[in-house]
């Protein structure tokens, strides 16, 4: 269902909107126009630099637009927005800016060569400076944690949780962790408990109240990350690479907890690399160089070959799929599928994962009286 015919289920929306690396003109996200339903699960990918991490902090209210503007429920921030929400926001993005400037100044030391000679500014890439600028403008250090927090629960209805565990955690113990955004939200003591108690149950973390966050593994302090944005009263969490630095194990439970939140009823964005976690979502958006290239589902992604190919006189000789355009991997049943397809079977469903690929072949083969 196409986002845009179901306005009135609009939950946080992205409109034109442009933001650029602090102190320069380096276009960070172009126009960006994004939207997510109640309930929706959006994926979004793209290669390092493209702007994930900025649209990410900018749905969360942590970075204030340069242009254009981002709706929450009916409130508007942005550089058009007025009164409080937008002052508030503003003022965020005012320190985020002495953060990114700051980044910056390291990324350039990191820059000098271990002969002692500086790399020349103008010897790095587009790409590398687009890398470097969106990494300083959306920066999660472990010092940056408290400004993120504070600013999320200023727009509580969309919370971030980030890719790295450790940037992101404040209290010495989970209760006090989960808490942070409860009091700033000026909830009583007495509905402080309960309210944190239920958001780490939800999380699998039950019992876990007493324990120290510095004794926790990384993937239970992403979960309690999460439990904090349920706290905070979010019905939306933008997931910003929150499982690429996990091992297996973690990153399945992450996945499995995310998965039944989303049944209940959050909203996900769901910001990665790993395209087998594509077939979660319902829609999946593409960016390259800041910009929104792809809005629509999993399998259009991998297998409407609606992108024309250009030769070098100019003329179009076939199509590809935007998968293909952007130069992404293929997970193994989508290129499986693609190779059966291009030997000329025929499959009753396009799959996605492992277990639809199984599904697809069985019924494939039967249809054709063998075996594949």
């Amino acid at each position: 269902m196409n986002v845009r015919m179901c306005k009135k289920n609009v939950f946080v929306e992205a409109v034109g909107v442009h933001v650029k690396a602090a102190g320069t003109d380096i276009p960070l996200l172009t126009d960006v126009r994004f939207a997510v339903r109640d309930g929706e699960w959006v994926a979004v990918i793209g290669k390092s630099g493209s702007g994930k991490s900025t649209l990410a902090k900018t749905l969360a209210g942590v970075i204030q637009p340069d242009a254009g503007y981002v709706t929450r429920r009916g409130r508007q921030n942005g550089s058009s927005a007025a009164g409080t929400g937008g002052e508030a926001v503003k003022a965020e993005g005012d320190r985020d800016s002495e953060i990114a400037e700051s980044a910056e100044g390291v990324g350039d030391a990191a820059c000098a060569g271990t002969g002692g000679e500086s790399v020349k500014s103008e010897e790095v890439s587009g790409a590398e400076k687009a890398e470097r600028a969106e990494g300083a403008r959306a920066g999660s250090t472990a010092g940056d944690a408290e400004n993120v927090r504070i600013a999320q629960d200023a727009q509580h209805p969309v919370q971030l949780v980030m890719q790295n565990p450790e940037a992101q955690t404040i209290g010495e113990t989970v209760f006090e962790d989960v808490c942070f955004g409860l009091e700033n939200r000026g909830i009583a003591p007495e509905d402080m408990a309960v309210m944190a108690e239920e958001a780490l149950a939800k999380t699998g973390l039950a019992g876990y109240a007493g324990r120290m966050t510095k004794e926790l593994s990384g993937g239970q302090k992403q979960l309690l990350a999460i439990a904090g944005a349920l706290a905070a009263g979010s019905s939306v969490i933008v997931f910003d690479e929150a499982t690429s630095m996990l091992d297996p194990a973690s990153r399945e439970r992450i996945l499995g907890v995310v998965k039944e939140l989303h049944r209940q009823g959050t909203a996900v964005v769901w910001i990665t690399q790993l395209l087998d976690e594509l077939a979660f979502a319902d829609r999946v958006v593409v960016m390259d160089g800041g910009k929104a290239v792809f809005d629509g589902e999993p399998r259009q992604f991998f297998y409407d070959a609606s992108f024309p190919v250009v030769d070098a006189d100019g003329d179009r000789v076939e199509h590809e799929t935007c998968c293909d355009r952007y130069g992404f991997v293929r997970p193994f049943a989508v290129e499986t599928a693609r190779l059966l397809i291009g030997k000329g079977f025929t499959l009753p469903k396009l799959p996605l994962t492992p277990e639809e690929l199984a599904e697809a072949v069985a019924e494939a083969s039967f249809a054709e009286g063998g075996v594949l």
